[in-house]
């Protein structure tokens, strides 16, 4: 079997600092993304539900308007916080 022995002497800084192109300080944007996820899971539910019951009851299209407009309003906002970051 070959070794091969060799010296390397390598000169380099203790720390590199690399500045950040696109930096969301507060990380909202990634918070208002995942609410809007959820949001946009929950509404796809309720939409199944309404649809899919005979009788639907007012309680469900509350809900579901509810839980659409805040799927929206979270949409926007974590549109708005993103483009703040850049």
């Amino acid at each position: 079997m070959a070794r091969l022995n060799t010296k390397l002497t390598l000169d380099a800084p203790d720390e590199i600092s690399v500045p950040l192109v696109r930096a969301d300080v507060l990380d909202t944007s990634n918070t208002f993304r995942l609410c809007f996820e959820i949001f946009l899971a929950i509404t796809s539910a309720l939409i199944g539900v309404v649809l899919s019951i005979d009788n639907a009851e007012i309680i469900h299209f509350i809900f579901l308007t509810v839980s659409l407009f805040s799927c929206i309003a979270f949409f926007i906002k974590s549109q708005t916080c993103l483009k703040k970051g850049k």
